[in-house]
């Protein structure tokens, strides 16, 4: 079932820039009451053409856009089938037509026309004709059912019943019988060249069996030459790899101490200050009589104790430096050569590294060989022998094969009857056609037209008065007219709740009550309407003064140059 929630415009028709909505859904009945010209009917074309992009009365696209604004116009109709909720939108100038499902995209990026024919064909599952002849009734520019010729009847039917598949079906169908029909004729004239194509191939494939030899003979000698580099490379490394072994050896043998050197150039630079220091006492002795804080004489023994004192500390200091120079020498002289040895030792790993390089290199030309011969192995000869195996297999089957292709056609033969017009669907319209007569009788009876209507098999009408008289749909009245396409409308209504195809919420009259109908026509449609439980009916009129009888009344009015919609 399709439920319809809301639709929403602006810029369309005689409404202005801001967005007008509509709950479908808000209550069981709905009065769109209005002058003429206040903009109640918008509703239909606002939905019909969020739709299938056109106007329930006939307007063209462009002359929907508010002439006054000449801006976007926009059309969005909401609802919901079984739990996914839809929302469609389309747009003029500029154009747009957008679909979401669950508040998700549907078929982003893709032209209009697929996805109008995913809303038609797989969500609503309703050609235009046919919704207008479900959800909506209106007195101006709308062809009722009787009008229309039959392939149309015929079409709305099979909507509503929900087999316009077997239509597809044999469209399908006969796809399939015209490529049988030429595969039987190519059948036997490949069967005929299949033979001389097996000689053929199997000449071929001899060439290129001896071609294949021959490459991979090519293709193992330079694989092999490769091989012999690849050995020369690992014996380079070998060696180098046995020379920095000995290298190791004697780097372990060095055992350099960096930390001691600094620690001795630490001493070192104590020493030297401490002997600068002891030098500056000494030439103080050597140069001062007396004490400069207290001006005491100094005497010379005490002057000569002191010299004595420091040049010793001096020699003493300055043999420590003569030793220490001597151990940061030895131990500089072992980083040294700990740093030679390591500098060979890295220039051996770098050659190393080179010939990795080189090993790397061949390793990747013997793997272009042996690419080049598995893609050899896989090429126009395996290529040949497969084809030269199908064919022969196809040179054994094709008696069978054509067999099967005779007795498929019967099949198909069989099933286009079956889905043919007068076949599978006039079996089901057949069974429907009794229950379509019935309902649509009994609703002309409630709205007091005593006749009785029947459709047949080929949706021709029969009408005949209580007297059994025959007459056809154009020799009634206005009035009955309007109650016969009532009557169908309710009818199909009901066919498609029962089939669940095109079965809605939502049901809209335009103008129905203002036209045609007595005051007895418009009691009894009022109850029908009232009867129809789950379904939201909204009237449309332009001189309805019973809107007590409505739940809920829209008033349609003109403010300036735009309409505006009130509720009331």
């Amino acid at each position: 079932m399709i439920h319809f929630t809301k639709a929403r415009w602006k810029n369309f028709m005689s409404f202005g820039n801001q967005m007008t909505e509509v709950e479908l859904d808000k209550s069981s009945t709905t009065l769109i009451i209005g002058e003429n010209g206040a903009g109640k009917s918008t509703l239909l074309d606002a939905i019909c053409y969020a739709l299938y992009a056109k106007s329930f009365r006939n307007v063209a696209p462009t002359s929907m856009i508010n002439s006054i604004n000449n801006k976007e116009c926009v059309a969005e109709v909401e609802f919901k089938v079984g739990s996914k909720y839809y929302r469609v939108q389309r747009k003029m100038k500029p154009g747009g037509f957008n679909m979401w499902c669950d508040g998700e995209p549907i078929l982003a990026g893709s032209s209009h026309k697929e996805h109008q024919a995913v809303l038609e064909d797989k969500i609503l599952k309703m050609r235009f004709t046919t919704f207008k002849q479900v959800v909506l009734l209106g007195s101006a520019n709308h062809m009722p059912f009787m009008m229309l010729p039959t392939h149309q009847r015929r079409q709305i039917v099979e909507d509503l019943l929900d087999i316009q598949v077997f239509g597809v079906m044999n469209d399908l169908l006969r796809i399939r019988q015209s490529e049988n029909r030429s595969t039987i004729q190519d059948t036997s004239h490949n069967k005929e060249m299949t033979g001389q194509k097996i000689r053929l191939v199997s000449s071929h494939i001899d060439g290129l069996q001896k071609q294949k030899d021959d490459y991979l003979d090519k293709q193992k000698g330079l694989i092999d030459d490769t091989k012999n580099k690849i050995k020369e490379e690992q014996d380079f490394i070998e060696a180098y790899r046995t020379k920095n072994d000995e290298i190791a050896r004697d780097i372990a043998g060095l055992a350099p101490n960096p930390d001691k050197i600094d620690s001795i150039s630490d001493l070192l630079y104590k020493l030297r200050s401490n002997i600068e220091g002891h030098k500056k006492s000494l030439d103080f002795f050597h140069d001062t009589d007396s004490c400069p804080t207290c001006q005491q004489e100094l005497g010379e023994e005490i002057r000569t104790t002191k010299v004595s004192e420091y040049q010793g500390k001096i020699d003493e200091q300055s043999g420590a430096i003569e030793s220490l120079q001597k151990q940061q020498s030895d131990l500089q002289t072992v980083v040294e050569r700990h740093t030679q040895l390591t500098d060979r030792m890295n220039k051996h790993l770098e050659k190393i590294d080179g010939h990795k390089r080189n090993i790397s290199l061949l390793q990747e030309q013997i793997d272009r060989f042996e690419s080049d011969t598995t893609s050899a192995d896989f090429s126009e000869l395996k290529d040949k022998q497969k084809e030269l195996e199908k064919a022969e297999k196809l040179l054994a089957n094709l008696d069978q094969e054509y067999k099967d292709l005779v007795h498929q056609k019967h099949l198909f033969d069989l099933a286009s009857k079956l889905l043919k017009d007068d076949g599978v669907k006039a079996q089901i319209i057949k069974q429907y056609i009794p229950v379509i007569n019935k309902t649509c009788n009994t609703y002309l009876q409630r709205m007091g037209l005593p006749i009785r209507f029947d459709l047949d098999e080929q949706f021709r009408e029969v009408v005949r008065s209580r007297y059994q008289d025959e007459f056809k749909y154009e020799s009634f009245s206005m009035g009955e007219r309007q109650r016969i396409d009532l009557a169908m409308l309710l009818t199909w209504r009901a066919i498609a709740k029962s089939r669940n195809s095109a079965s809605t919420n939502l049901l809209i009259l335009d103008e129905t009550f203002d036209s045609s109908l007595d005051m007895n026509g418009t009691d009894e449609l009022i109850k029908i309407l009232y009867d129809m439980t789950g379904s939201n009916i909204i009237v449309i009129s332009h001189k309805m003064g019973d809107s007590d009888k409505f739940s809920r009344t829209i008033q349609a009015k003109k403010k300036g140059n735009f309409s505006q919609l009130h509720l009331e």
